[in-house]
């Protein structure tokens, strides 16, 4: 199998790993000569996936903070007491609502 072939394999292989990445790569049969590059592969999209995820965290908590800032004056317990009073009114919604249907 010529050079070129088997680049593109291990190029489609990892397409189709990044559309459904629910097994180790690096492991996958009859790819076993590119082991190294394969793990390589999987260990930088997993840490670009996570880089991502702490970014969009961070900017969740900047978003959060900036609004306890502007609402509540960085008063963070009267944001998480008007959070509570939120959750308490969404669970006596849910709790109505699911009388209504069991009725």
């Amino acid at each position: 199998m010529s050079v070129s072939i088997i680049r593109r394999e291990i190029e489609i292989l990892k397409k189709e790993w990044i559309a459904n990445p629910c097994w180790e790569i690096e492991k996958t049969e009859g790819f076993e000569k590119f082991h190294d590059e394969l793990l390589n592969f999987r260990l930088a999209f997993e840490d670009d996936c996570l880089q991502v995820m702490m970014k969009d965290k961070e900017q969740e908590y900047a978003a959060i903070k900036k609004r306890v800032d502007d609402e509540y004056n960085g008063d963070v317990w009267s944001y998480v007491h008007e959070m509570e009073s939120q959750l308490q009114r969404f669970n006596r919604l849910i709790r109505v609502s699911s009388v209504r249907v069991d009725a």
